[in-house]
C-alpha cells in the first residue's frame, strides 16, 4: 500500500509536522518516550502510529487509509482528528476534521492537547504562544525525540540555527535508534546557513541505515548527491527508490531531470512520461513532499518555506532569466548553466544558497509540462552544439528552444535564447553581435555579466570589462572558493591595474 496519493494540506502546521517529525520510529521495542503519549483505545493508538508513520514517510495513501481505521477503532481520538486534517483532502474537509480535533481535545493528554493548541496557533498568527506550547511540551517529554524536535522546529523558525542543531543533535543522543534526529541534521547542514555537504551526507547515510526499505530514505540520500553535483549517485539513488515503490512520481521526476543534465534525453522523457501518468491516476507529489522539496527542506530559518519562493519565480530586483519563461524553465536554465560551472545552486543575490538549492529541489520534485522539457532538452542541446563548435546546428536548436518555450513572442525578446545566441557568437569570435545578445539578456545574471566581460575584454574596451567583472570577482558563490569565472575576472583585473600603473 506504497501509495502517493496527492492530498491538500494548505496549513503551515500540516509543513511543520512533516519538518520536524520527519521519521518516527515506530517499531516494537524501543526504548523512547512516546510524543504525545495517549489515553486512546490502544487498538486505536497502533493504527495511528502506523498512519503517521506513512505520513512522516510521504505515504499519504496508507496515513489517510490508517487514520480512518484508527477513528473508526476511537471515534474520540484526538490526534487522530488532527492528524486527519492535516490529510484532507479538500479545505472543507480540513476544517471539520479539525474541529473534530478541538471538540475532542479535553479527552486527551496534555501532550495531545499542546499540538492541537499549537495548529490553533497557525490559524491565530500567534508564534510567540506556539513557542511557549513547545517548551512545555519538552517539560513534560525530555526523554522524547519528538518533543526535541518540535522545539528545535520553533527555534528554527526565529532563525537559530544553532540551537536548533543542538536540539536535534539531543534527539538523536536521547533516542540514537530512530532515524528522526539524523535526517533532521543532515536536511540542515544541506539547507540552512552554514552548509556542510559533508555531514549532511554522514547523517542522511544513518537514515537510509534505519530505513532501507523506504522510497523517501533514497529519495533524500539522492538529493544530498545532487547537492554535491555527484549526478550519477543521485541518479542510482533516485533508481533504488523507484525499485522500493514504482509509483513515486516525486523519484521518476528527480531522476527525469538527472537524465536531462546528464544528457541522456530518452530515459528522461520515459521518467517524465511515467511521472506525469502517474500525477494524473493520482500519485503525484503529495501536499508534504512539494512544500518541503521532497522529504528533505528543513525551513530557511526566518519561517518561510522555500515553496513560497518557487511560487513567484522572482524577488527583489534580480530575475531568473528568461522573464517569459513557463513551468520552471527560467530556474532550468540557471541551474544547468550552474551545474556546468560546478556551483550548486544557480547564484542570484536575491536569494542565498539554501534558498536557491532548496527552489532547485522542488522544480525537480514537480513534473514540468511536455513543451517545458522539449524546451529544457533543447536548451542543453544548443549549449553542447556550441561547446562542440557546430554552430550551424546550434543556430537551429537555439531557435527551436526559443519557439518551444514560448512561441507567442519573438525569439530576440527571450532572455535564454539571447544567453545562448550571445555564447554562440563569442565562441566565433563575433564579440560585437555577442555584446548585442548578452546585452538583451539578463543582465543582472552572474554569468551574464562575465560573458559581457569577456566580450568587452576581446573588444579591449577595459573600462567596460573592468565594471562588470569586478562585480563577477566579487561574487560570492556558494559551494567553491573561487570559480574559474572568478579567476579569470581576477586577472584580467590584476591586468588592467599593471597597464594603468605602466601608463603612468
Amino acid at each position: 500500500m506504497k501509495s502517493m496519493k496527492r492530498i491538500f494540506l494548505p496549513t503551515l502546521l500540516a509543513l511543520f509536522v512533516w519538518l520536524i517529525f520527519p521519521l518516527a520510529n515506530l517499531g516494537a521495542g524501543l526504548n523512547r518516550s512516546e510524543c504525545p503519549e495517549s489515553n486512546a483505545k490502544p487498538e486505536a493508538v497502533q493504527l495511528f502510529e502506523q498512519g503517521r508513520e506513512a505520513f512522516e514517510m510521504g505515504r499519504t495513501g496508507d496515513a489517510i487509509y490508517y487514520f480512518e481505521k484508527a477513528l473508526q477503532k476511537d471515534a474520540q481520538y484526538a490526534t487522530a482528528w488532527l492528524y486527519k486534517a492535516m490529510t484532507a483532502e479538500t479545505a472543507a474537509e480540513r476544517e471539520s476534521s479539525f474541529k473534530k480535533a478541538v471538540s475532542f481535545r479535553n479527552n486527551a493528554t496534555e501532550g495531545e492537547r499542546i499540538l492541537i493548541d499549537m495548529e490553533q496557533t497557525y490559524l491565530d498568527n500567534n508564534p510567540d504562544k506556539r513557542f511557549q506550547l513547545a517548551k512545555r511540551l519538552v517539560e513534560l517529554q525530555p526523554g522524547s525525540a519528538r518533543a526535541l524536535l518540535v522545539l528545535a522546529g520553533e527555534y528554527q523558525q526565529r532563525g537559530d540555527i544553532n540551537k536548533f542543531r543542538d536540539l536535534a543533535f539531543e534527539a538523536i543522543r536521547v533516542e540514537p535508534a530512530s532515524p528522526l534526529g539524523y535526517r533532521s541534521l543532515a536536511a540542515s547542514w544541506l539547507l540552512n546557513e552554514p552548509t556542510d555537504f559533508s555531514l549532511a551526507e554522514k547523517y542522511m547515510e544513518k537514515f537510509v541505515e534505519l530505513r532501507p526499505d523506504e522510497a523517501s530514505a533514497y529519495i533524500a540520500k539522492g538529493d544530498v548527491q545532487r547537492a554535491f553535483l555527484n549526478l550519477q549517485d543521485a541518479k542510482n539513488d533516485y533508481s533504488k527508490a523507484i525499485r522500493l515503490e514504482p509509483e513515486n512520481a516525486v523519484a521518476l521526476s528527480k531522476r527525469g531531470y538527472v537524465n536531462t543534465y546528464l544528457g541522456l534525453f530518452e530515459d528522461a522523457r520515459a521518467d517524465f512520461r511515467a511521472a506525469s501518468e502517474l500525477a494524473s491516476q493520482g500519485y503525484g507529489s503529495s501536499g508534504p513532499n512539494a512544500g518541503v522539496i521532497s522529504y528533505l527542506y528543513p525551513g530557511n530559518g526566518i519561517g518561510t518555506i522555500a515553496e513560497e519562493v518557487a511560487s513567484t519565480g522572482e524577488k527583489g530586483n534580480h530575475r531568473r532569466m528568461p522573464l517569459e519563461g513557463q513551468n520552471d524553465n527560467c530556474y532550468f536554465c540557471c541551474t544547468f548553466i550552474s551545474i556546468t560551472h560546478g556551483i550548486y545552486a544557480s547564484p542570484d543575490k536575491s536569494l542565498n544558497a539554501c534558498n536557491s538549492l532548496g527552489h532547485e529541489f522542488v522544480m525537480e520534485s514537480r513534473v514540468p509540462g511536455e513543451n517545458a522539457i522539449e524546451a529544457n532538452i533543447a536548451f542543453i542541446e544548443g549549449f553542447r552544439a556550441i561547446q562542440d563548435k557546430d554552430y550551424e546546428k546550434a543556430s537551429q536548436v537555439i531557435e527551436k528552444y526559443a519557439q518551444t518555450i514560448s512561441p507567442e513572442m519573438k525569439s530576440n525578446r527571450n532572455e535564454a535564447h539571447n544567453f545562448l545566441e550571445g555564447l554562440m557568437y563569442s565562441e566565433q569570435g563575433h564579440y560585437e553581435r555577442a555584446l548585442a545578445s548578452f546585452s538583451k539578456s539578463d543582465v543582472n545574471n552572474i554569468f551574464v555579466k562575465y560573458h559581457l566581460g569577456v566580450a568587452y575584454h576581446k573588444l579591449e574596451r577595459y573600462e567596460e570589462a573592468r565594471e562588470v567583472l569586478s562585480q563577477v570577482a566579487d561574487f560570492k558563490f556558494t559551494n567553491v572558493c573561487e570559480t574559474q569565472m572568478s579567476k579569470r575576472a581576477n586577472e584580467w583585473l590584476k591586468s588592467y591595474e599593471t597597464a594603468l600603473m605602466s601608463a603612468k
